[in-house]
């Protein structure tokens, strides 16, 4: 099982989307952060985020919530085979 979908169904089983969505997001900007570091051309994945948070902060309906999760764990899915695919390059 990837790590996305560990993700996923613990966002699923939760009665506490919120803070799932919260804990996804704080992991997000930990990896983002470690990957603009190092290499500060990895700014798409930044903006992408961006927008996601923006989604975020205008709706907070279940559909919304869900969706903004599904983006975040998409995002997060990448960041991690980017971070792989960089340190095989080193």
């Amino acid at each position: 099982m990837s790590q996305g979908d560990l993700i996923e169904k613990e966002f699923l089983k939760s009665t506490k989307k919120n803070t799932i969505v919260q804990n996804l997001k704080n992991k997000v900007e930990e990896k983002l952060e470690e990957m603009l570091d190092r290499n500060p051309l990895r700014m798409q994945y930044y903006e992408k985020y961006q927008k996601i948070i923006e989604m975020y902060n205008l709706g907070k309906d279940y559909a919304s919530i869900k969706e903004i999760f599904d983006r975040l764990k998409d995002l997060y899915t990448n960041l991690t085979k980017e971070r792989k695919r960089a340190l095989l390059r080193i």
